[in-house]
C-alpha cells in the first residue's frame, strides 16, 4: 500500500490497523478470489447443512456496488484527462470484479473463464465480438478536414449469438420459465475505446470518444456501432485505435488500428471557391447561364457548388457545409 506517513507518536501508521480500511482489503481480495471461494467444497458442505452466515454475500454484493461508482468516477477522470490507458484499465477491472478474478488479462484466468462458459454452453461456444470492419470519415465528404465532426462506424458480429440463445432457451423450458419474458431481462455491456495520436510527432495518444455499448438483444448477431466526434486539430496523418472491450467477459477483447489522412479545412474551402470560380467562368463563356444563378448571388450566397447554374453537378457540399460547428456531437 505504499509508505505511509508517521503518526502522533512518529510510528509509521499500519492501514490495516484501520477497521475499515482492513474490512475493505479482505472484501477485496474476497471479490478476486470469489470463483475459488464459492465453487470450494467446503463451502458447498456449509451450504448444505445451512452453516453459511448469509452476511457474507450481501455485505459482497453491497461491497461490489460501491466498486462500481468507484470505477465510474475512475472512467470521468480518464475522459476529462484524455487517457485511453486508464479508460481500458476502468473497463478490465470491471469485468475482473464482476467475474471474481485475480487479473482480467492473465492466460490462467482467461482459460479458466472459457472453460467454465464451454461447460455451460458447448465446446467451441465462447463469447466474443469479431471486427468486420471500422470506417472513420466525413459523412458525405471525399475526406477528412480539421475540425469535421467525424463519424466512426464499427461493424461488429457477436459470434455467441446462437449458442447462448439456445442455452438460455432450454433453461428457461427446463425451469417452467417463458423462455420471451426471460430473454427481454438479458443484458450484455460493451465499450468502444477510440485513441489517437498524430504520426511522428512524439506525442502520447489521446483519448477520443469512450462509449458504452448495451446489448439487450441476445440473439443479435450482427450489428454497426456509429458514433459522432470532432476531427483532429491539425492537418496530417493520423493514427487511430479502437478497442471494443467487454465488462462481462475474458478474453474476448478486439483492436483495431488504422492511418487516416486528414486534410486542412482552409485548403479543402479554398480549393472548393476556386472550382466554383472555374466552373462559373466555363458557363459565363458556353452562355449556358440559368436565370436562377443571380438570385443565389441576391441571397448571399457564396457560389454553391450544386447550384442550378451547374445542374446539380460538382463536389458534394457547398463552402458554408464545411464550416466547423461550435459543439461537436459525440
Amino acid at each position: 500500500m505504499g509508505s505511509m506517513p508517521p503518526g502522533p507518536d512518529g510510528k509509521p501508521l499500519d492501514p490495516l490497523a484501520a477497521a475499515p480500511v482492513r474490512r475493505n482489503m479482505i472484501m477485496m481480495v474476497a471479490r478476486q478470489h470469489s470463483h475459488a471461494l464459492n465453487t470450494h467444497p467446503r463451502l458447498q458442505e456449509a451450504a448444505k447443512e445451512g452453516n453459511i452466515d448469509g452476511r457474507y454475500f450481501q455485505e459482497s454484493l453491497k461491497f461490489r456496488m460501491k466498486s462500481s461508482l468507484l470505477l465510474e468516477a475512475c472512467m470521468r477522470v480518464a475522459i476529462e484527462k484524455q487517457a485511453p490507458e486508464l479508460a481500458r484499465t476502468v473497463v478490465e477491472s470491471v469485468a475482473m470484479y464482476k467475474i471474481g478474478v485475480t487479473s482480467p488479462t492473465s492466460s490462467a484466468s482467461i482459460g479458466w473463464f472459457r472453460g467454465a462458459v464451454q461447460a455451460q454452453y458447448g465446446p467451441g461456444n465462447v463469447p466474443a465480438a469479431r471486427v468486420h470492419s471500422v470506417k472513420i470519415e466525413t459523412e458525405d465528404e471525399d475526406e477528412v478536414a480539421t475540425g469535421d465532426v467525424v463519424t466512426v462506424k464499427v461493424d461488429v458480429e457477436r459470434t455467441h449469438a446462437k449458442a447462448f440463445t439456445r442455452q438460455k432457451v432450454q433453461l428457461c423450458q427446463k425451469q417452467g420459465l417463458n423462455p420471451n419474458e426471460e430473454l427481454r431481462k438479458y443484458r450484455e455491456g460493451w465499450w468502444v475505446i477510440l485513441s489517437a495520436k498524430k504520426k511522428g510527432s512524439g506525442n502520447p495518444e489521446r483519448l477520443v470518444l469512450v462509449r458504452p455499448i448495451l446489448v439487450s438483444k441476445i440473439d443479435m448477431e450482427r450489428t454497426t456501432i456509429q458514433m459522432k466526434f470532432k476531427g483532429p486539430p491539425e492537418a496530417g496523418v493520423w493514427e487511430f485505435r479502437m478497442d471494443l472491450k467487454s465488462q462481462e467477459f475474458l478474453g474476448c477483447d478486439s483492436r483495431v488500428d488504422k492511418e487516416v489522412t486528414i486534410v486542412s479545412a482552409d485548403d479543402v474551402k479554398k480549393a472548393e471557391f476556386l472550382k466554383n470560380e472555374e466552373d462559373e467562368g466555363e458557363q459565363k463563356k458556353g452562355g449556358k447561364e440559368d436565370d436562377d444563378s443571380s438570385e443565389d448571388e441576391e441571397d448571399g450566397d457564396v457560389v454553391l457548388v450544386n447550384s442550378p447554374r451547374n445542374k446539380g453537378k460538382g463536389d458534394s457540399g457547398d463552402l458554408r457545409k464545411r464550416n466547423v460547428p461550435k459543439k461537436a456531437t459525440e
